[in-house]
């Protein structure tokens, strides 16, 4: 190496802290953690970094299982990155994943081990975010059942009111659920009173419900038939159509929670199933394809991965 060169790259290695920092307040989590492997000293001045490193472009990732539900490593993916990040924690050992946000993932461990079979180890709640590894410990839940969800809303950042039940989406006091005839129940947890908002009749296709802006929001679409988007108004308690929807992005699957994110246009990025073969009379999905529909310009298209999505992805929101 000529001296000009060993002189450059003493120089960038002694790159003073502010500057280095002022740097990283630009870069998401894979050019920071780049940056970070450069060289022994960048990686002492990452660690002392006092901010929270950006994450990433605002939409939700993927995450699923790396090797198995016993295995303490999950991997989170960028779809427009197109790139992977495997955090490998303790907790993850045989968690399943409810709900996201704002970074939080709200994870259930069935506790396969019994004391009795009339008193069996309450199954684990807690929530964790694998980027800072906070973690919040949750009362455990003797009675869990075989199908099992939960979502919660988050003040400042950090988790506020959590629920574990079923296919939920949790804003403030009030925790909002679709079922399968497209009734949407509320439940005001400062009141403890319930609500049922009647869905279409004879409507036959595939409606998702989301958080966006603060509001509910459903999407109902069928095969050759225009997306059709609603908000729930809590005033009149009926569905409003929207006809105005533009710069989001929509982030759909059947098995998990959908997510809404702040884009350019208006498109719906939904996790389709891959099939190969029956067990025990179900088809049985072995990963999924990410397929995109541009509800401007029209067009749908299968977003190419050099990664492979596996059958326990789920869409999740990373902050």
């Amino acid at each position: 190496m000529s001296s000009c060169n060993k002189h450059a790259e003493r120089d960038w290695a002694s790159l003073p802290l502010l500057p280095l920092w002022k740097i990283k307040d630009k870069l998401d989590m894979f050019d920071n953690l780049s940056l970070a492997s450069t060289c022994r000293d960048w990686h002492s001045l990452s660690s002392n970094y006092p901010k929270r490193q950006s994450i990433g472009d605002g939409m939700p990732w993927i995450m699923q299982m790396n090797q198995s539900m016993d295995s303490s490593a999950r991997d989170f993916i960028s779809t427009s990155r197109k790139k992977k990040i495997t955090f490998d924690l303790p907790e993850f050992v045989n968690a399943l994943l409810l709900y996201s946000k704002q970074g939080w993932l709200l994870m259930h461990r069935k506790n396969l081990s019994t004391k009795s079979k009339h008193y069996p180890v309450p199954d684990s709640l807690f929530l964790i975010n694998p980027f800072t590894r906070a973690k919040i410990e949750l009362p455990d839940d003797a009675y869990a059942s075989k199908k099992y969800h939960g979502s919660f809303s988050a003040k400042n950042g950090y988790p506020y009111r959590i629920d574990a039940r079923c296919g939920l989406i949790t804003m403030g006091e009030k925790v909002y659920y679709l079922n399968l005839k497209e009734n949407m129940t509320i439940f005001d947890m400062s009141t403890k009173l319930w609500k049922e908002l009647a869905g279409p009749r004879n409507e036959i296709g595939y409606t998702y419900i989301m958080e966006h802006k603060e509001k509910i929001i459903k999407l109902f679409f069928r095969e050759e038939v225009p997306h059709i988007f609603y908000s729930f108004d809590e005033n009149t308690f009926s569905w409003e159509k929207i006809d105005d929807l533009k710069d989001i992005s929509l982030y759909l699957s059947r098995k998990s929670s959908c997510f809404t994110a702040k884009d350019v246009g208006l498109t719906v990025n939904q996790l389709v199933p891959k099939y190969g073969g029956v067990l025990h009379g179900f088809r049985m999905t072995y990963g999924f394809s990410i397929v995109c529909h541009d509800l401007i310009e029209g067009g749908t298209e299968t977003l190419e991965l050099p990664l492979r999505i596996g059958s326990s992805a789920k869409w999740v929101d990373i902050g």
